[in-house]
């Protein structure tokens, strides 16, 4: 006798072979494949290359991922870095970055570089950053995990 997990396991894995098999059959041999258009834009001078841009000239960060909502506005992110993890609760949340540059020399950036912008740094105990702007406050941690530095920020 059979459980209604089981039962409803092989009616999942007869769906996904019957998908399987439907996508993956060849198109039909009277259609014919579309045309691809391309344009030759020629060979470009490497004078004329700014990778700091995109398209519209906006300036490109070297921060991947996408920060959430409640991020603290104006708060330094170390660059290159990239979102590893975000959290958000009621009242409090954090953002988790990676980088592969080295834990003590992003230690060191941070205190200036919260300063420049308008942050008061306060050194905990355990060796996080306090930091606050008017009403906002987090605090960093920058830790070695391997070949690669996490730098976390609670707000």
């Amino acid at each position: 006798m059979r459980g209604v997990g089981e039962t409803v396991g092989l009616a999942f894995a007869a769906l996904a072979a019957a998908a399987l098999i439907v996508g993956c059959a060849p198109p039909p041999a009277d259609e014919a494949p579309p045309v691809l258009e391309t344009e030759d834009i020629g060979p470009g001078s490497e004078e004329e290359l700014d990778l700091s841009t995109d398209r519209r000239g906006a300036r490109r960060s070297a921060t991947s991922g996408q920060l959430p909502g409640g991020f603290p506005e104006g708060l330094p992110i170390y660059q290159p870095s990239t979102i590893s993890d975000v959290g958000q609760g009621e009242d409090r949340g954090f953002v988790q970055f990676m980088s592969q540059h080295d834990a003590e020399a992003i230690r060191g950036w941070y205190p200036s570089a919260l300063a420049s912008a308008g942050w008061s740094v306060e050194s905990a105990p355990d060796g996080a950053l306090l930091v606050r702007r008017g009403q906002r406050s987090a605090r960093l941690t920058i830790e070695s995990s391997g070949a690669v530095a996490v730098i976390r920020v609670e707000y």
